[in-house]
């Protein structure tokens, strides 16, 4: 599945370093489910209704990811300057970048508590955050947990300063959306019986629904056959077998 790069900065015409949001991560295509008022939430928040800085905070798989690179690439639609930290992917990172993004007007943190022992890098988003206070800058932070997982306790306090937005675990309704939302976009469809099939044999968690659909996109291609609930059972088969043979 191809990955966005792990930092943006871009403008509506320019994006710095190569580096780009995953195409398919707009806020206009999030499968809300019952987080509609967190979306309607994060839309506001970019039109300027809501002010200071956002908490996300949901399990793993629930759309955070999805809602601050669609909050990124909206306001980078308008020509605002915004960027993108997974901090899962820091070890690719040089925690000085924190030092020059007073120039962005949006700046999106996603998975802070990756950071939670890190005192180099909490110490960095602390600064941050204070380099930022009485700014046009705002800041949309997410995690799994609350911020009192961190080990920094000043961090953590500003983080509970924040307006806190709750992202509900998907419902097997909001699965199957994303999965045929997905699969159109690779440009097949995918019935609801390979729907209800993928959701009774497979992981149910959102990263692992969509790997497997870009693996399945890929497998479609190179068999030369159109995606139908029996290439997906030989799919999975096929899948399976490989990973019995790897262990």
């Amino acid at each position: 599945m191809n990955q966005p790069r792990p930092i943006l900065s871009s403008s509506a015409t320019q994006l710095a370093l190569g580096v780009r949001l995953a195409a398919n991560r707009r806020l206009d295509n999030f499968i809300a489910g019952d987080n509609t008022q967190a979306l309607q939430t994060i839309i506001e928040y970019v039109n300027g209704a809501q002010t200071g800085h956002l908490y996300l905070q949901g399990a793993r798989g629930t759309g955070k990811s999805h809602l601050l690179q669609g909050a990124c690439a909206e306001m980078a639609a308008r020509g605002v300057q915004v960027s993108y930290i997974p901090l899962t992917e820091r070890a690719e990172l040089k925690v000085q970048i924190l030092a020059s993004l007073a120039h962005c007007e949006l700046i999106c943190v996603d998975d802070i508590d990756e950071i939670a022992s890190d005192s180099e890098w909490q110490r960095a988003i602390f600064n941050l955050y204070n380099e930022m206070e009485g700014t046009r800058t705002r800041i949309i932070f997410s995690a799994q947990h609350e911020p009192t997982c961190l080990s920094l306790a000043d961090l953590a306090s500003r983080l509970q300063a924040a307006l806190r937005v709750i992202i509900n675990p998907a419902t097997d309704i909001s699965r199957a959306q994303v999965l045929a939302q997905r699969a159109q976009a690779f440009g097949f469809d995918l019935d609801d019986d390979a729907i209800r099939y993928i959701l009774q044999h497979h992981s149910r968690d959102m990263h692992h629904l969509v790997a497997l659909l870009d693996d399945l996109d890929a497998f479609s291609l190179a068999a030369k056959q159109r995606v139908s609930l029996s290439l997906l059972r030989k799919f999975l088969r096929q899948r399976d077998a490989d990973r019995d043979c790897s262990r």
